[in-house]
């Protein structure tokens, strides 16, 4: 028996020694096998580098850019447990203390961390929700005595009243949890109703109403702003309109504590590893996810569909010929320079390097590596004027310390996106990250890290830790949703590696310098496609203005256009969303554009009407052309603007409207109603609410009156509409998306008035 057990161990020793000598020669054959491919690489690119054949460099399934997702169980960090205990004892404190414990879950006597049934987070969020309701009745409680007091007193609407309207509940309320929202979306608790009425609580309350104030009243040196009566009652009737709810908790006696718990969960949450968070979160939540289906699969092409024919044989020749120069002298600096040589390039892409498919596969491992080198910069930031958490910087140190690492990227990118594009490559992981880089990171940073009271004339400081933080999530977070790699350092963050991704952009971005995009519109620019200008600019125009506050419903909960810019758009830059709400806008902008056109229409009809259809050949023909403002205006702007993959088209009926204007003296002089075939197209609510916005403008005027005043509306509504194409023009152009010189070239018109006076004036007369 002793025999035999031996010869078992021996048999078994046996086994294991063969499999040990097999893996020590696997390994040491996929090393010489590496070894030897690294210096064919490097042979074959330094002998002749035209016809140089790259071997496969294929991403591991553990990629180097970052790493592949954990199963969600994990054990928490420190911060995380002191959140939760945190989290915890004010739960235990605030709520059950008001007899609020239906919700309560369990405390663990050890660790005294809430367990199930209600989560952490959950708990964390229902929190919140509390104390930003409550910051609801500190307004209308303050502007509600005065109005009171005002009316017991019959002050005057112009009188001034101090209000308090400086605290510091308020101040720590809306300076601390617009980050605290930020971990919130990243992280696992799902985006429910409760998560978005408590973002719709804090952008309406601590943004919307702030900047009423602000806009109304007059600040003070002390905690108290001017404010005249009426302006009072104008801020109550809004807040009243913003949020008017009966289920708010109407008093509390934890404004101490709840300033307190803020405070200490904001430390926590800054200091937890976010790629921990972000790995067991595992949640991605599409803030458009119905306006998106839309966008799915979209091929990309610029307003011109010919622009690929018609490029010079040439200048393409010579865009091939350099994109093969500047791609092996790339790969060929990243080796000499022992940076990360992890390419995703197929066989196909090796056998030619010239192609713009290449160029894509080659931009993208490029943005991703800049990627780590921002984060080491930003923690270098931090490092260096973040000693004390409370230190605060100004724009311009932001700017020259961290931002200035993306500035080529973003300078030189768009143009090499449009160029990609019009190849029909794929670019929209590429643009999806362009976008996150380039996004606009001070307004992000600005309504992360607001200074709540700040003097209007004094500049903008913000504290370092929330700048650097908050950057560092946005990054991590719109990385992850793009390419489902959580980004973690590596030793590949030098300075040369970064010089040489940098140059190699640049290198990429002169070879396409001939390509004739001034007569396209540069439509892959952040700021356009973000719609910046139209939310971070205040304008003459109501019509222009109230774009922002234009709403749109995220799970059930209405938002303004502004608000989800500020609040979900920096976190959501995945080219699909970013173009639907880009569609969003122009949508608005259409429907603006319409109801011009109708107003239009309706005047016809006025006209038309109020002389029985008894118009001579002449003037009727001067109403056949009495288009071109919409033509010009509307038509021709934006076939040439809207270069996206899905744009809004003129409704049906407005192009009716548009052919029934431009064959009236057809209509009338074979016997028909053209008042009637022009009415019939205006949907019967647009049509009473054009009704109630022309009649009163025409009460009492009769015979030669009634037809004057009627042509000063119509050029009012010319104005207005031209001023409306004025703005948007500017926008387009301070966006760079397309130059004024070319534009001028296009639409000859000078200023609104001489165009609308030249082609309206005196349409409306007897015969």
């Amino acid at each position: 028996m002793v025999l035999y057990r031996t010869r078992i161990i021996i048999i078994v020793l046996v086994q294991i020694l063969v499999i040990f000598i097999r893996e020590s020669a696997c390994i040491n054959n996929r090393r010489a096998l590496r070894l030897a491919s690294m210096s064919a690489i490097r042979r074959t690119m330094t002998d002749n580098a035209k016809n140089m054949r790259m071997m496969t460099l294929r991403r591991p399934e553990t990629a180097l850019f970052g790493m592949k997702l954990s199963p969600p169980r994990r054990i928490k960090s420190q911060s995380e447990v002191d959140l939760e205990i945190a989290i915890s004892m004010h739960y235990e404190h605030t709520e059950t203390s008001n007899n609020n414990i239906d919700n309560v879950g369990s405390i663990d006597k050890m660790t005294n961390v809430l367990l199930k049934p209600m989560d952490a987070l959950e708990t964390f969020q229902h929190i919140l929700n509390r104390i930003v309701q409550l910051l609801y009745n500190s307004y209308t409680s303050i502007f509600a005595d005065i109005i009171l007091i005002s009316f017991v007193l019959s002050r005057n609407e112009n009188d001034n009243h101090r209000v308090q309207f400086k605290t510091e509940y308020l101040d720590i309320v809306c300076s601390y949890i617009p980050r605290i929202l930020d971990y919130l979306y990243i992280s696992h608790i799902p985006k429910n109703i409760e998560y978005f009425y408590l973002n719709k609580f804090h952008c309406t309350l601590c943004y919307r109403m702030l900047n009423f104030v602000k806009n109304n009243c007059t600040a003070t040196d002390t905690d108290y702003v001017l404010c005249t009566t009426r302006k009072v009652q104008e801020i109550y009737k809004n807040i009243l309109s913003y949020l008017n709810r009966d289920d708010f908790p109407k008093e509390s006696d934890n404004q101490q504590t709840d300033k307190m718990f803020i405070k200490n969960a904001y430390d926590h949450i800054n200091k937890i590893d976010r790629t921990l968070i972000i790995d067991y979160a595992h949640v991605e939540f599409n803030i458009f996810k119905d306006v998106n289906k839309r966008f799915h699969n979209a091929i990309i092409q610029t307003a011109d569909p010919k622009a690929i024919s018609e490029i010079d044989d040439q200048l393409l020749k010579d865009i091939v010929n350099n994109f093969l120069r500047i791609n092996t002298e790339y790969i060929n600096e990243l080796m000499l320079n022992t940076c990360d040589l992890v390419l995703d390039l197929s066989e196909e892409d090796v056998k030619d390097l010239s192609t713009p498919s290449v160029v894509s596969k080659l931009l993208l491992y490029t943005f991703r590596r800049l990627e780590k080198q921002f984060k080491d910069k930003v923690d270098e930031f931090q490092a260096k004027y973040g000693k004390n958490v409370l230190t605060r910087v100004n724009e311009k140190q932001i700017n020259n310390g961290v931002l200035h690492v993306f500035k080529g990227l973003c300078d030189y990118t768009p143009k090499i996106l449009l160029y990609l594009a019009e190849r029909r490559v794929n670019i929209g992981s590429l643009s999806s990250l362009y976008l996150s880089f380039c996004g606009n990171l001070m307004d992000f940073i600005d309504s992360r890290c607001p200074r709540v009271f700040s003097n209007g004339n004094v500049e903008k400081d913000y504290t370092v830790r929330c700048v650097t933080e908050s950057i560092k999530d946005k990054l991590m977070w719109n990385l992850y949703t793009i390419t489902k790699i959580i980004s973690k350092k590596d030793q590949y963050t030098s300075v040369l590696c970064t010089n040489v991704h940098n140059k190699y952009i640049e290198n990429i971005h002169a070879a396409l310098i001939d390509f004739r995009y001034q007569e396209i519109g540069l439509w892959p620019m952040y700021n356009w496609l973000s719609g910046k200008y139209f939310f971070t600019e205040d304008y003459d125009n109501s019509s222009f203005n109230q774009i922002k506050e234009n709403i749109i419903y995220i799970n059930g909960i209405p938002f303004t256009l502004s608000e989800i810019y500020y609040q979900f758009l920096p976190l959501n830059t995945k080219l699909e969303t970013v173009f639907a709400f880009h569609n969003i806008i122009l949508g608005n902008l259409d429907a603006i554009m319409n109801t011009y056109v109708y107003r239009y229409a309706f005047t016809i009809v006025l006209y038309l009407k109020h002389m029985n259809n008894k118009v001579d050949k002449q003037r009727l023909l001067i109403l056949d052309g009495s288009t071109i403002w919409y033509e010009i205006g509307k038509s021709k702007l934006y076939k040439y603007l809207q270069s996206l993959p899905v744009s809004y088209n003129s409704p049906e009926n407005i192009l009716n409207i548009v052919s029934n204007i431009k064959c009236i003296s057809y209509t009338v002089n074979n016997g028909y109603s053209a008042a009637e075939s022009i009415q019939e197209n205006i949907p019967p609510k647009i049509l009473k609410e054009t009704r109630e916005w022309a009649e009163p403008q025409l009460v009492g005027k009769t015979g030669t009156d009634y037809l004057n005043r009627l042509n000063e509306i119509l050029i009012d509504n010319c104005l207005n509409a031209m001023d409306i194409v004025s703005i948007f023009v500017n926008i387009a152009v301070k966006s760079d998306v397309i130059k004024l010189n070319v534009f001028s070239e296009q639409f000859p018109f000078t200023t609104d008035e001489l165009f609308c006076a030249e082609h309206l004036s005196d349409i409306y007369s007897t015969n």
